[in-house]
C-alpha cells in the first residue's frame, strides 16, 4: 500500500480526473484545498513518482501613470498623424507645436516610426527645412485600433498577462511595468493513475488517546514520516534588529546601575548649547549643523539658571575667562530639534544631587549630507556618572565596560578630543577586525566646571559620554551602510539575529 496522507491522495484523486497537465489553482479547486497545500502535497507525490511538476514563468504588466496617459491622449504616433491630417505638410517645429503639446523627444522618436512604418513622407522644403505629411496608409492607420491600445486598455483594468512582443514594446516605452511570476502545471504518472485505479486507502497518520485506551493501535497500519522533506520555514514575530540593540544596550546600563531618563525632541537653545557652554557663535549652532524650528518661536527657560549659564559665558567660573562678549537671552530662547541627547543630561545635572548615574537611549537630529555612516535622524546613547570621587580613569572604565564586556568588542582604545565642554575628552574607538580599521563611535570626557557648576552649585566631577548607537548597530549586525537599520527589508529581518 502507498505511504500516502489522506491529503495527498485527495489531490492523487482530483489529478487523476483530469487527462493532462493541470495548473495549481485548477487542481487545488478539484481537490476541495488551498493553493499552497495542493502544490505542496503535488511536490511530495512527484518524489514519490506518482505526479510531474512543471515550473513556468509567466509574465504579467501593471499599466505606469505615462501609460494612463497615453491611452487617455492617445498614441504619440496617432497625436503627430492627427497634427499633420489637420495642418497638412508641416516643418517639425510647427508640428511640435501642433502635437497637443507633446514633448518634442518624443515627436522626433515618433516620426522614425511613421517613416519606417511608411506612414509620413518626409521631405526638403526649398529653405532646406524637414518637411513631414501624412500619406493614405497613415490616414488608414488613424482609423485602426493598435496592438498597443489594446493591450493598454487590458492592463489599465487590472494586472494582466501580455502576448511577449507587446509586452516588450509597453515596457520599452514606459507604458507598463513587468513583474515574473513562476506557477507551476502538474500531471498524474502513469505510476499515480495506476494507483487511483487499483484503489488506494488512506494509513492513519495521529496515534490518539483512545487508541491507546482500547489497544486498537495494534490492528491499524500508520503511514512512515519523512523528516528530510521540505516544508515552509515558519516566520515567527520578532523584535526589529534596532529595537533588540537598544534593549540590549538599556539592560547593560541597567545592570551597571544607572537611571534612566527621557526628555523632549524639540528643546531650547539652553539646554541644548547654553548649558553645555557651547559659545553662542559656534559653528554647530548654524543652519548647515541644526534644525531650528519656526513655531513655537520662542521657549521658556529656567529663571534660576540663567543668570548662572550667562556669568559663565561672559566672564567664566574659577579662574576661567568664558567666552567673552554679551550673552542673549533671546537666543537661548530658540527652539531646535535637539542635536544630540547631552541636552538631556544638562536637564538630569540641575535636577539631581550627587551621587547619581544616569542614561538614556534616544533620538537627535542633524541637518546632515546622507551617506553609508551618516544619518539627519540618528540614536545616541548618553549617560552621565556625578559623583564626588570619580575620575577620568573611572570614565575609562565605564566605556570600557560597555564596549568591550557588554557588547562583545574585542579591542578599545580612547583617542584625545576636543569639545566645548569636557576636559579631558576622548573619542572612543573600536577595532572592526573584518575591514582591520578603527572606527570612532562617539565622545566623552569630563563635564567642564562651566557647565557643572551653575547648574549644581557643587564642583564635583561628572563623567559624561554620548555614543553613536546606529553606527554600533551597523558593525554589530554586519552592515555596511548605516541607512540598512531602517530598510524594510522584510528576507533579512528575518533572517538576521543580534549577536
Amino acid at each position: 500500500m502507498a505511504d500516502l496522507h489522506p491529503l495527498e491522495i485527495r489531490v492523487l484523486r482530483a489529478l487523476c480526473s483530469f487527462p493532462g497537465p493541470v495548473p495549481s489553482e485548477e487542481l487545488a479547486r478539484a481537490a476541495q484545498t488551498d493553493k499552497v497545500s495542493a502544490t505542496r502535497m503535488a511536490y511530495f507525490l512527484s518524489t514519490k513518482g506518482y505526479a510531474a511538476l512543471e515550473e513556468k514563468a509567466r509574465v504579467f504588466c501593471k499599466i505606469t501613470d505615462e501609460g494612463r496617459e497615453v491611452l487617455a491622449a492617445g498614441l504619440p504616433e496617432k497625436q503627430v498623424l492627427r497634427a499633420l491630417r489637420a495642418r497638412g505638410n508641416l516643418t517639425i517645429p510647427h508640428l511640435v507645436a501642433a502635437s497637443d503639446g507633446l514633448p518634442e523627444e518624443f515627436v522626433r522618436i515618433s516620426l522614425g516610426h511613421l517613416k519606417k512604418a511608411a506612414l509620413i513622407e518626409i521631405t526638403k522644403t526649398a529653405a532646406g527645412e524637414t518637411a513631414c505629411s501624412i500619406t493614405g496608409k497613415g490616414a488608414a492607420f488613424l482609423e485602426e485600433g493598435t496592438a498597443e491600445e489594446a493591450a493598454l486598455a487590458l492592463i489599465a483594468r487590472a494586472e494582466a498577462e501580455l502576448p511577449e512582443e507587446a509586452a516588450r514594446v509597453l515596457v520599452h516605452r514606459n507604458w507598463a511595468r513587468a513583474a515574473e511570476r513562476k506557477e507551476h502545471t502538474i500531471a498524474a504518472t502513469a505510476e499515480g493513475r495506476a494507483l487511483v485505479e487499483a484503489g488506494i486507502k488512506a494509513k492513519e497518520t495521529a496515534l490518539t488517546q483512545e487508541m491507546l485506551k482500547t489497544g486498537a493501535w495494534r490492528n491499524l497500519d500508520f503511514r512512515a514520516f519523512d523528516l528530510s522533506a521540505p516544508v515552509a520555514a515558519p516566520v515567527p514575530g520578532k523584535n526589529h534588529p534596532l529595537h533588540s540593540m537598544i534593549e540590549k544596550i538599556r539592560r547593560a546600563f541597567l545592570q551597571m546601575g544607572f537611571l534612566e531618563e527621557k526628555g523632549p525632541f524639540v528643546e531650547s537653545t539652553f539646554w541644548c548649547f547654553d548649558a553645555l557652554f557651547q559659545p553662542q557663535d559656534h559653528p554647530a549652532r548654524e543652519l548647515a549643523d541644526t534644525f531650528y524650528m519656526r513655531v513655537p518661536k520662542e521657549a521658556s527657560v529656567p529663571g534660576d539658571l540663567v543668570p548662572k549659564v550667562k556669568a559663565a559665558h561672559e566672564h567664566g567660573i574659577l579662574g576661567s575667562r568664558g567666552w567673552g562678549g554679551t550673552w542673549s537671552e533671546r537666543v537661548t530662547r530658540q527652539l531646535v530639534l535637539r542635536t544630540h541627547t547631552t541636552a538631556l543630561s544638562a536637564r538630569s545635572l540641575s535636577k539631581y544631587r550627587p551621587p547619581a548615574k544616569i542614561f538614556t537611549i534616544d533620538k537627535a537630529f542633524r541637518n546632515e549630507t546622507l551617506d553609508y555612516k551618516h544619518l539627519m535622524e540618528l540614536y545616541q546613547v548618553e549617560g552621565i556618572v556625578f559623583d564626588e570621587n570619580v575620575t577620568f580613569r573611572n570614565l575609562l572604565g565605564y566605556l570600557e565596560e560597555f564596549y568591550v564586556k557588554q557588547m562583545g568588542f574585542k579591542k578599545v582604545r580612547f583617542r584625545p578630543a576636543y569639545f566645548p565642554y569636557t576636559e579631558m575628552s576622548v573619542e572612543p574607538e573600536v577595532f572592526i577586525e573584518e575591514k582591520g580599521e578603527w572606527m570612532e563611535l562617539g565622545g566623552a570626557g569630563i563635564f567642564r566646571p562651566e557647565v557643572v557648576l551653575p547648574l549644581t552649585g557643587v564642583e564635583y566631577p561628572v563623567l559624561a559620554w554620548g555614543l553613536g548607537l546606529d553606527r554600533l548597530a551597523m558593525l554589530k549586525l554586519g552592515l555596511s551602510d548605516i541607512r540598512a537599520n531602517y530598510e524594510n527589508d522584510l528576507g533579512w529581518l528575518r533572517e538576521v539575529v543580534l549577536p
